[in-house]
């Protein structure tokens, strides 16, 4: 049983480092791809019609999807190989918030949906790290738009009580099964798995919220009803 133990543990390991190799070859090719398509589109390159446009923004969209995807990848690999650093500052979550949701400004508008906040003027500083906590703004927001049919209708909040910033992301797309809740969190856990279905990703983004989470002393939470409204309160502590 030891030398099973010991072989799987190699054989983890092997995987962590290929991930992490992976990733690294990845980004230079994708940090290229964007900078040239970001030119073009800005017609430093020579002018281009509106067609030619329209195809170099689907470029630059998904070369950003692509990024993100390699991002997630390389904090899973890390985190299993306890490699994830933070930088805990003092800051403002409502910048933040207010920077990730005008980043997705096109896609919300783009898919039909409404954004409404309801931000609590002078929300107390957290101790936290701005690039991890961008990060999993991003996956909640993400989520929150995908997950969400157009003419939908996303809710951003953030309040403070004594103790925590409480911010929660709602939204009125499909739902999970209450069944599934417990298992969101997991890593690579997907609400539908089958080769079929109709929605991407590769389940790690929630897992990385509640890791980014934790690491800053606070929680997630998540409570959904099937075909109405699903809600991720985040807690953290002032």
């Amino acid at each position: 049983m030891e030398e099973a133990n010991r072989e799987l543990e190699l054989l983890d390991n092997i995987k962590d480092q290929f991930l992490t190799n992976l990733n690294h070859e990845l980004r230079t090719p994708l940090i290229s791809i964007k900078g040239f398509t970001e030119l073009m589109l800005d017609e430093d390159l020579g002018p281009i019609n509106d067609a030619q446009k329209n195809a170099i923004d689907a470029v630059l969209r998904n070369s950003e999807r692509l990024r993100h995807l390699v991002e997630s990848l390389l904090y899973v690999s890390g985190e299993h190989t306890k490699n994830i650093k933070y930088n805990m500052v003092p800051l403002y979550p409502t910048r933040i918030i207010e920077e990730i949701i005008e980043a997705h400004t096109v896609a919300i508008t783009k898919k039909g949906l409404t954004i409404e906040r309801d931000i609590q003027k002078n929300l107390p500083m957290i101790l936290g790290d701005v690039d991890h906590l961008k990060r999993m703004f991003t996956h909640l927001l993400d989520n929150a738009i995908k997950f969400t049919p157009a003419d939908g209708k996303i809710i951003i909040s953030a309040l403070s009580d004594s103790e925590s910033v409480i911010i929660t992301i709602e939204d009125t797309g499909i739902g999970i099964p209450k069944e599934l809740l417990p298992n969101i969190f997991s890593r690579f856990y997907q609400v539908d798995g089958s080769t079929r279905r109709k929605y991407g990703g590769i389940g790690v983004g929630l897992h990385i919220c509640k890791k980014i989470i934790e690491a800053h002393m606070g929680s997630i939470s998540v409570s959904s009803k099937i075909e109405e409204s699903t809600i991720f309160r985040v807690n953290l502590p002032i």
